[in-house]
């Protein structure tokens, strides 16, 4: 099916709708503690938190790859261990990284202009909390993205945009690795009439946006504009910059 006959987009948040690489802690991490009075405590958080970076996956794993995995599957780990659950840092965390954190350029015009063809857009996240899911919300509000999608799907529940629980049983557990969450996404989207062939998953990973999506019927659109983890097999069209986006529909 053309991609113009495409009616919903799931899109992936971490490299895809958002460029975690632009979110230094080594400065952040320092400023932060300043803001909250406590500049003297910056230099021991941050190694927390590069002994806690350090301590995810596998020791060959490039950096943004452990970081990948504390923020979308480790975060209350990061909080106790690195802001020993201080609510105060971890508010202040939470704000500096929705500022930090930009989407890739062409991002916003990219889904502005689906809006417009009236297309329907979702965040579909790994992240496994509501703390994160909480902090999507807040990086796209930063960047003036919010009002642009519809709602929220993660393993944590479906949410509305601004982080509001609608519904913490369909998608509670699942995962994009086992595919689970696209089962229940699909059944998700027949009950709402949209089916095979007019839902497509956009994302960065071969394994769990693109290979995972298509084995359940979606249409995959793999990007590469933050991190080129090789070309998937399985994707049906391929973006290195958003502004492409409109030249496949």
């Amino acid at each position: 099916m053309p991609l113009s006959d495409v009616r919903w987009f799931g899109i992936d948040f971490a490299f895809t709708l958002m460029n975690p690489l632009t979110m230094h802690h080594s400065t952040v991490l320092p400023e932060m503690y300043k803001r909250l009075g406590r500049g003297e405590e910056g230099k021991e958080r941050l190694e927390r938190w590069y002994k806690l970076r350090e301590a995810m996956g596998s020791p060959g794993d490039a950096p943004h790859q452990k970081v990948r995995l504390m923020k979308e599957y480790n975060r209350r780990r990061l909080h106790a261990e690195v802001f020993d659950n201080d609510p105060a840092a971890i508010k202040m965390y939470a704000e500096m990284e929705a500022i930090e954190r930009r989407p890739p350029e062409g991002t916003k015009e990219a889904l502005e202009y689906l809006r417009g063809k009236g297309k329907g857009l979702s965040v579909v996240s790994e992240v496994s909390g509501v703390e994160g899911t909480l902090s999507i919300s807040e990086s796209l509000r930063a960047n003036k993205l919010l009002g642009l999608f519809d709602e929220l799907i993660t393993p944590a529940g479906r949410f509305t945009t601004t982080g509001a629980l609608i519904d913490g049983v369909t998608f509670k557990g699942t995962s994009k690795k086992d595919g689970t969450i696209y089962e229940r996404l699909a059944n998700y989207l027949d009950s709402k009439e949209v089916g095979t062939g007019a839902r497509a998953m956009v994302g960065d990973d071969p394994k769990s946006d693109i290979e995972s999506a298509k084995e359940r019927g979606f249409v995959t659109i793999q990007y590469s504009g933050v991190i080129n983890r090789g070309r998937s097999e399985k994707a049906d069209y391929f973006l290195s910059n958003w502004s492409e986006l409109r030249l496949l529909l």
